[in-house]
């Protein structure tokens, strides 16, 4: 028997924005909602998403550390470590690379458009005079104790170009915040070349920043002297991304989605079994159904249909054409979103569900200890697909030997595309996204990211219908080939947009468009 201590979540991610009214923290179990924390570090109510200059908050990432009993490759959650147990000191590496990275290009695998590096093709050569190293920003963050709010360092800086890229601190219980940048973009280029692409941006930089949260525990003895340091034993990771502008929704295939079929693939995890309804089929089908809010697409509001008519969807013994309607309906409905597709999991629990071969549920044989709940309250929010790049974590997180084990990234080497085998450094994630990100998130409209980037407004924020575009006032053009000029209103207006919220007018819940700045 062994003692292991582990951070979750395994990966957090922190959202940008550029308001300084503070920050929140996302729900910690999937149903939850949003939080703030007070001046002394305790939990207090939410006070939104957006400030009253229209500007928007910050989403910060907090971690916290598990004691955990293995026997015989089975882990049992013992405890959380608390103050009262040990003083935890946190460490955050992060680095904003994409400048420096690799030249990302299209590629197709599994009949899916993709991006993957280039092998030998770098996104920029240095100046001269400059090195390769100076095109990255890189940042060491530590925190200790309780309400521990160290004095900032000094800003990491791209070819001595300063840019804010993440602040650390911990809370009333010794938990660790990470917090990322504004979203901010800008060009070395003198004048900046003009933004051309979605993707590849010469001189472009951003500060989304991703890398590795260690901690070392120092237990306390009955005196309150502390002994000797504990590395943890499983660390974690944290990653920026752009803000959630529609957080009351989920993707129908989210990064769960991804890291579950990329195990199961390998070998590692089984398929459930049984397949239940309650567990594994509806929750697809809510998530779907909820699409109707930002996105055109007959699909969602027919499933929305069948959810609520008169036939019973759960019923194992019920008509096989009731199943296999609403699942064709399922299908047809990603078939509308660009690169999208379900994972080969869903799709074999799907296929069960139309042949009768599932439970009513829930299963009640399936359990999760808080530091999992934690992990799946992150990693479900987060985009599956399409990863043309993506949104948050791209196409890499489809590959098996990234995951150490279920939503936990490897600390060691993996197998990139191309069978090429690298460790995973600060950075590597989110460079391979698009630089700066505000040139896919223009571009990337209609047809994309509905749970996350809108497409659609239904309501507005006084309650009234709607048929409006989410970005209208940044992007003008219809369809693709985005304008430099609309590139760069995505970059200085992004936090002027607003956001999708659950709001109850009329006794009816609708989601509702909260917060816009009219610019």
């Amino acid at each position: 028997m062994e003692t292991v201590y582990k951070v979750h979540p395994a990966v957090g991610v922190m959202r940008v924005g550029n308001s300084t009214d503070g920050y929140f923290l996302q729900g910690e179990r999937l149903e939850d909602g949003p939080f703030d924390l007070d001046q002394n570090g305790r939990d207090v109510a939410f006070r939104g998403y957006k400030e009253g200059s229209q500007r928007i908050r910050r989403q910060g990432a907090r971690f916290r550390v598990f004691e955990y009993r293995r026997d015989n490759g089975r882990d049992e959650l013992v405890r959380e470590i608390t103050p009262q147990v040990a003083r935890i000191a946190w460490r955050v590496d992060l680095s904003a690379s994409k400048a420096a990275g690799p030249l990302m290009r299209d590629g197709v695998s599994g009949g899916h458009r993709v991006i993957t590096p280039h092998p030998n093709q770098l996104r920029n050569q240095p100046p001269a005079g400059h090195s390769r190293a100076e095109l990255a920003a890189r940042l060491r963050l530590e925190a200790s104790g309780v309400n521990h709010r160290p004095a900032p360092p000094p800003l990491p800086t791209i070819l001595g170009r300063p840019i804010a890229i993440g602040e650390a601190h911990t809370d009333a219980g010794g938990r660790l915040i990470v917090l990322g940048g504004a979203g901010a973009a800008d060009s070395w280029g003198a004048p900046p070349p003009p933004i051309g692409d979605y993707l590849n941006n010469p001189t472009w930089y951003d500060d989304i920043a991703d890398g590795p949260v260690d901690a070392t525990l120092f237990f306390l003895d009955g005196a309150g002297a502390e002994g000797a340091g504990v590395p943890v034993h499983e660390s974690g990771w944290v990653a920026a991304a752009p803000p959630d502008f529609a957080p009351d929704l989920l993707p129908i295939v989210s990064l769960e989605d991804i890291a579950f079929d990329a195990l199961r693939r390998d070998g590692r995890i089984a398929l459930p079994n049984p397949i239940a309804y309650l567990d594994d089929i509806e929750p697809i089908l809510r998530r779907a159904s909820l699409l109707r809010w930002t996105h055109d697409a007959a699909a969602w509001r027919d499933i929305t249909g069948m959810l609520g008519g008169q036939v019973d969807l759960s019923d194992p013994d019920g008509p096989e054409q009731d199943r296999r309607g609403v699942v064709q309906v399922l299908r047809g409905g990603v078939g509308t979103l660009d690169d999208l597709g379900l994972t080969a999991t869903q799709n074999l629990m799907l296929d069960r569900y139309v042949a009768g071969q599932f439970v009513r549920g829930p299963d009640a044989t399936r359990t999760e200890d808080e530091g999992r709940t934690l992990d799946r309250a992150v990693l479900a929010r987060l985009i599956g697909g399409g990863f043309f790049p993506g949104i948050e974590i791209g196409f890499t997180a489809t590959l098996p030997s990234l995951w150490s084990g279920l939503g936990r990234l490897t600390r060691g080497d993996f197998t990139d595309h191309g069978g090429q085998v690298r460790r995973l450094e600060p950075g590597m994630l989110t460079q391979r996204m698009a630089c700066p990100w505000q040139a896919d998130f223009c571009e990337c409209r209609e047809t994309w990211w509905p749970a996350q980037r809108p497409d659609k407004v239904r309501f507005t924020e006084n309650g009234q219908a709607a048929d409006l575009n989410w970005e209208r006032g940044v992007v003008t053009e219809a369809g693709g080939g985005m304008t430099h000029d609309e590139h760069k209103a995505m970059i200085d207006h992004f936090t002027q947009l607003g956001v999708i919220e659950r709001r109850v007018a009329g006794g009816q819940e609708i989601f509702a468009e909260i917060g816009r700045d009219n610019f």
